[in-house]
């Protein structure tokens, strides 16, 4: 299996494909027909999805009131080519310019610019959707008898959780709630202030982290090192803010107190 990328001549990311289907017109019926990818008259190249064609930078022209965007290509590796293909799928309609000059440039096929900037934009929106999740999941905490509850932490819960706080800012000694999959009941103050500290603490590493994991792809230059990235890996102490290097040391520092040799 053959994988390509295609990019027009300003050196942008077109499509990326698992195999090679050229075209070209056929002067006689007036259509567009197959050809073999060794054939004189290919033209053009289909797209992945089969919505369009793209016409091969150097090759004849096809009828004007097609307009095809004049590419090239040139072959990569699997891992490239899932890591882009990852990247393109996910892009919007509204991020692909509608008036992509048809003139025909050198464009250096190393040249990954394009490639780069694509995948890290992907990723990092990936990356975001995931904090996002793992927030929404929740955390596990250990209550005043000794079980493990576990606190899902929706849009709707971290507001239930501001209003439980200010029930008890009020002198409330017991407020109703309920943890993932158990009924509603009473908690103690003192149970729901630890959910609610243990909860607030949790988000915070999470957005810290975030934070800190978006500055490192930003600095990553390579396709496939971007591609990679997954969220909670151990991000180099360099791009690490001042507050994620903090709340390491004193998350390390209670583990090491819960766990001492």
């Amino acid at each position: 299996m053959k994988y390509v990328k295609v990019y027009d001549s300003s050196g942008q990311i077109m499509d990326a494909l698992s195999s090679l289907h050229f075209v070209y017109w056929n002067t006689i019926s007036n259509m567009i027909d197959d050809c073999a990818g060794t054939d004189s008259r290919r033209m053009g190249l289909l797209s992945y999805d089969a919505s369009t064609i793209w016409h091969l930078s150097g090759r004849p022209d096809f009828p004007q009131q097609y307009g095809f965007v004049t590419c090239q290509y040139t072959e990569i590796d699997k891992d490239e080519f899932e890591i882009l293909r990852k990247a393109l799928d996910e892009k919007t309609d509204d991020e692909i310019p509608d008036d992509i000059s048809p003139d025909i440039s050198p464009v250096t096929p190393d040249d990954d610019e394009y490639a780069v900037n694509l995948v890290k934009t992907s990723k990092i929106a990936e990356m975001s959707h995931t904090c996002e999740a793992v927030i929404t999941n929740g955390i596990d905490i250990v209550l005043s008898d000794n079980n493990t509850y576990h606190f899902s932490l929706t849009t709707q819960d971290q507001l239930n959780l501001i209003t439980l706080s200010t029930m008890i800012a009020g002198g409330q000694e017991m407020v109703p709630y309920h943890a993932d999959s158990e009924l509603c009941r009473y908690y103690s103050a003192t149970d729901m202030l630890n959910v609610i500290q243990k909860a607030t603490e949790f988000k915070s590493f999470q957005v810290t982290y975030f934070n800190s994991l978006r500055a490192y792809i930003e600095s990553m230059n390579s396709v496939r090192a971007i591609g990679a990235v997954q969220y909670g890996i151990d991000i180099p102490e360099e791009y690490q803010s001042d507050v994620l290097k903090e709340m390491l040391k004193q998350m390390n520092e209670q583990e090491n107190e819960n766990n001492p040799e």
